[in-house]
């Protein structure tokens, strides 16, 4: 069975989130849905503006990848999502990998759709024309990571 294969520059150790509120109304798009949790990126679509935010250069920062297997949050609205809170839904990672298919194919029929001159009929990741921070994913502290790998 396929996993979710996601990637972390930095530890993976679930972290208390500072700008956490209980009010989702009032929650930010880059807020975090948990107080204990951490951010990932879903690989390879690694948005390098959100990196910036941490001040940290990429290139001397250890990247991890793993699979998890359990809850997530994510800003994509899938349908059986258990829960809301500002823009995040929280889903299995399962639920998840069964509906990113989709979605990638409604977003490379949209960028074909646009009509750029220069798009390649053949194209392989539309997200290499748009931000990618709507991919960004959060991790809970319950949920477990499986298959953690460590890169220099």
């Amino acid at each position: 069975m396929k996993k979710i294969k996601l990637v972390r520059y930095g530890n993976v150790n679930p972290i208390k989130q500072t700008h956490y509120v209980t009010n989702y109304n009032e929650m930010t798009y880059h807020g975090a849905p948990e107080k204990y949790g951490f951010y990932t990126f879903l690989y390879p679509y690694i948005e390098t503006f959100l990196l910036g935010g941490t001040g940290k250069d990429i290139k001397t920062t250890t990247r991890r990848m793993f699979t998890v297997d359990g809850y997530i949050w994510t800003h994509l609205e899938i349908s059986n999502a258990i829960e809301q809170r500002g823009s995040w839904f929280k889903v299995h990672s399962k639920d998840f990998l069964e509906y990113f298919p989709k979605y990638y194919a409604s977003e490379v029929k949209y960028i074909l759709n646009l009509g750029y001159q220069s798009i390649d009929k053949t194209l392989k990741n539309p997200f290499r024309f748009i931000s990618k921070d709507h991919l960004e994913i959060f991790v809970p502290h319950y949920t477990k990571l499986k298959n953690l790998k460590i890169y220099c």
